[in-house]
């Protein structure tokens, strides 16, 4: 009996955490398969709802298709069929669907983790890309997941960016409306810094004028980067940017060692310095050397002359 409560004690457990939070009861077998961790047979299940008209219009099979597929991301690749080539850019289409069948975004709210842990990880993506210069690929990647978060002026300003850098046009545009949106939303005392979306945001700032200035624009360089400092201001690396592209020159900080800034040349200073040293303690001995020689030749010229004995 012990066994048989503690197993529903777990059932219950599971059920908590893992669900579509204010799904309909109809859902209930999706819901088991899920909470069980069955995420193939439970996207399989969910896909076949979505072809049926009964339920083809309501948003929780498509819920449950996006956190089917971004589990299946984790699972180990030999278990998995060869269709799921990308589960991400599944989940995220999946996750678009919903929200269009989602239109008073009753769900949503109650699933925010799933949506946060998501744009998390794509944005991870993009970052690769981004730093192995693959724009195009970048810009594919944060339109996707500007579909699910379309009101994210920090997401449309770095979708702009790496457009631009991929030779879309369309990416002027985007810049042009998110920045000022994003200068505004940051000046607004009241504005809740989106913590997943802003590193990107910072990059795509620092990508961006470093793109201009290589492109011998060098006032557009400054001004993204000056307004990136307005906003940013304890930020290092555009702060650094901002010195460089002002001709600003900074002062060495107060508990930097000259040795950590420039070892090998204080190393070589030391070594040089040892070998001074070395030479005037060699030169300061020599007068000595010589007085002592000198007092030897007296002692031996004195010993020379006849002692005078007394009677």
């Amino acid at each position: 009996m012990k066994t048989l409560l503690s197993l529903l004690g777990l059932l219950f457990t599971i059920s908590s955490i893992a669900q579509v939070h204010g799904g309909k009861e109809v859902y209930a077998k999706l819901f088991d398969l899920y909470a069980f961790e069955k995420y193939e047979d439970c996207a399989y299940k969910a896909e076949r709802m979505t072809l049926n008209d009964k339920y083809r219009r309501d948003p929780e099979p498509y819920l449950y298709l996006a956190m089917c597929y971004y589990e299946i991301n984790f699972m180990d690749s030999a278990d998995l069929d060869q269709e799921y080539k990308d589960p991400i850019k599944e989940s995220l289409k999946y996750a678009y669907k919903y929200i269009k069948k989602d239109k008073k975004m009753e769900i949503y709210a109650q699933n925010a983790e799933f949506f946060d842990k998501l744009k998390s990880h794509s944005l991870l993506r993009v970052k690769s890309h981004a730093e192995r210069e693959e724009y195009r690929k970048a810009a594919s990647e944060i339109s996707r997941i500007t579909k699910i978060d379309p009101e994210n002026e920090n997401l449309k300003f770095a979708q702009g960016v790496y457009q631009v850098l991929s030779r879309n046009t369309q990416g002027a545009l985007l810049i042009k409306n998110a920045l000022p949106a994003v200068e505004k939303n940051y000046k607004n005392p009241d504005y809740e810094v989106d913590q997943i979306t802003e590193p990107t945001l910072i990059a795509s700032l620092l990508t961006y004028s470093d793109a201009l200035m290589s492109g011998g624009d060098k006032d557009s360089a400054k001004a993204i980067i000056t307004i990136a400092k307005d906003i940013f201001q304890e930020n290092e690396k555009i702060t650094e940017e901002y010195n460089i592209l002002h001709n600003i020159k900074t002062a060495k900080k107060e508990n930097e060692r000259p040795d950590e800034i420039n070892g090998v040349k204080m190393i070589y200073e030391k070594h040089e310095s040892d070998d001074m040293n070395e030479e005037e303690k060699e030169e300061s001995d020599a007068p000595k050397e010589m007085k002592k020689d000198q007092k030897n030749d007296q002692s031996s010229t004195n010993s020379g002359e006849p002692e005078m004995k007394s009677n």
